[in-house]
């Protein structure tokens, strides 16, 4: 009998031993079993958590798969706006709300495989103050006792040269992380190139071929005034005495020439007196201040022509209301005749890493850019008021073409109309017949009135109605049976 009530409490103890084993190394399946300031993933999708802080805002990225869809759990209860896409899970109230209670199911994701955590997580409390959150780790035996930086078991995880477990930073020559050396020179942290001449780290200077040359010989350059293109270089070249090339100020007025640019070839001797290179438009004067030279006649002037004439926004002020616009240095532009709690929008022919400034940014926004989608809110409600100017800047990669798919929201989540602000391009002088007077920009294509027809395309002259307007008529009147006019 003593026998078998031993044997029993034998078969007990390992049954209990068994069964807390398992229940120390199960995932688990409520947020208040784990710790405070965790969060775990559980294999159905349920982000389980422990946060005992009003939760104003979260972001986390999935590890080892992606999410359709997140919805539900105490996210969904508070009116969180949940949005899934690829790895990353955004969560976040229009209105201010937030999450209150302090354990237990975050939200449900929709998985497309099998996850093996949850890292970069960000929450933030409803005075967008960081809560510092950990992913709840199931405690495992590791037979050998020996872990790696990233805390694996036998893992292969080693801390690179700037002390980041299993980073990729490497000293190539120039310091940890550092770039290794660069440039024509080889040189840490160089950025010379060859110059078109050959030369490392040249101007360009010994081999520069002018596309124009102008002569200063006594009391004159030649020619006197020339008319170029954006971007051609000028040379003078001194065949008789002693001059500069001065575009700064008027030698006999002492008064600023008002050029695009300075510029000044300083005092020679015959021989090459230098090269200038003209990238703005406009005329630039110039004149020679040695002695008495300029009042001699000593002048001469550029006339640059062409350039950048694309059009353009300047400011989000010459927008109409509730209208984007995205400069080509990648400023967004708004008009806003709402304010606007949060916003939404795809940039057309380009990805966007990055998105700063702004009255965004000055709003206290949380603005995200990643592929082609830019995205804009704030953690505790705040607005971007009334106004105009630029909303956020993005970092681009590629030419975009525009903004689409744009969804603005107020602070009480309902839509605001807004739309892309297309340049209209056409004639705009009022002379031509075709003025358009809803254009923006001149396109080079109104046309005039030449004398001959109107703009209607009716002849001004036409004595024997042949539709044949009188100067370019080869007959005015009628051929007869030879082919003599009026015969």
């Amino acid at each position: 009998m003593y026998n078998t009530i031993k044997n029993n409490k034998l078969v007990l103890s390992i049954f209990s031993i068994l069964f807390s084993f398992n229940f120390i190394f199960a995932d688990p399946t409520d947020g208040c079993e784990i710790g405070v300031n965790e969060l775990f993933l559980t294999s159905t999708g349920d982000v389980l958590y422990n946060i005992p802080t009003d939760i104003a805002g979260i972001q986390f990225s999935i590890d080892g798969t992606t999410a359709s869809a997140a919805a539900g759990g105490e996210a969904a209860g508070a009116g969180f706006v949940l949005q899934a896409a690829g790895s990353t899970v955004l969560g976040f109230s229009f209105s201010g709300a937030t999450i209150g209670t302090d354990c237990g199911t975050l939200l449900s994701l929709t998985l497309a495989g099998e996850a093996t955590g949850l890292s970069g997580m960000t929450f933030a409390d409803s005075d967008a103050n960081n809560i510092p959150v950990t992913y709840h780790v199931v405690a495992e035996v590791c037979d050998s006792g020996i872990y790696d930086c990233a805390g694996v078991c036998d893992g292969t995880a080693v801390e690179d040269c700037a002390g980041t477990c299993d980073g990729s930073a490497e000293d190539l020559g120039c310091g940890c992380a550092e770039a290794a050396p660069s440039g024509c020179d080889d040189a840490c942290g160089s950025t010379a190139v060859v110059d078109e001449c050959g030369v490392c780290d040249g101007d360009g200077s010994s081999c520069v071929q002018a596309d124009y040359v102008v002569e200063a010989g006594s009391f004159y350059y030649s020619p006197a005034d020339l008319v170029i293109e954006v971007g051609q270089t000028v040379q003078w070249v001194n065949i008789q005495g002693t001059h500069d090339v001065n575009g700064e100020t008027n030698s006999q007025t002492g008064a600023s020439w008002n050029n695009p640019e300075d510029f000044y070839l300083d005092v020679t001797g015959t021989g090459d007196m230098g090269t200038v290179t003209f990238n703005t438009p406009g005329v630039y004067n110039y004149d020679c201040s040695v002695g008495s030279h300029a009042a001699n006649g000593m002048v001469g002037s550029i006339t640059v022509s062409g350039g950048d004439t694309d059009p353009s926004v300047d400011s989000g002020c010459d927008l109409p209301g509730n209208n984007l616009y995205l400069t080509s240095d990648g400023e967004v532009f708004y008009n806003a005749s709402e304010a606007m709690a949060g916003f939404q929008f795809s940039v057309d022919g380009a990805t966007a890493s990055g998105a700063s400034g702004g009255a965004a940014a000055a709003a206290g926004f949380t603005v995200s850019a990643g592929g082609s989608t830019v995205l804009g809110f704030s953690f505790t409600g705040a607005t971007i008021p009334v106004g105009c100017g630029t909303l956020t800047t993005l970092a681009l990669s590629g030419d975009a073409s525009g903004l689409s798919g744009i969804v603005v929201s107020n602070a009480s989540g309902d839509g605001i109309p807004f739309e892309y602000y297309e340049i209209a391009l056409g004639c705009t002088d009022e002379a031509a017949c075709n003025y358009d007077e809803s254009a923006d920009y001149d396109d080079d294509s109104c046309i005039y009135d030449d004398g001959i027809t109107t703009c209607d395309g009716d002849c001004y002259n036409d004595v024997d109605a042949d539709d044949v307007c009188d100067e370019n008529d080869d007959c005015i009147g009628n051929l007869d049976c030879a082919g003599a006019c009026n015969g």
